[in-house]
């Protein structure tokens, strides 16, 4: 499990769950994982599950990156999130 948070330019970085076994007590903790997202409101947009507040916080123009070197490169990759969510 890596933790989400937001860089200090404010820019959101996401966190990730994963699992090095295809067994299937790693699929269902992934599952239950994912039922609980979907429990709390997120919404899936492409390959992200995005919080009500990271999605305010996309259209109120903030960054969503996974490394210091995607927040440096233009808005074409967020602006293609942020229409997936109108």
């Amino acid at each position: 499990m890596t933790l989400a948070g937001i860089w200090e330019d404010g820019t959101l970085l996401p966190g990730s769950v994963r699992s090095m076994h295809n067994n299937e007590f790693a699929k269902k903790i992934m599952r239950d994982f994912q039922a609980s997202l979907k429990k709390a409101k997120f919404e899936k947009v492409q390959s992200w599950w995005l919080s009500t507040e990271a999605v305010q916080m996309l259209r109120a123009g903030k960054r969503l990156s996974t490394t210091a070197v995607h927040r440096r490169q233009n808005m074409t990759y967020d602006r293609s999130i942020l229409a997936e969510l109108r």
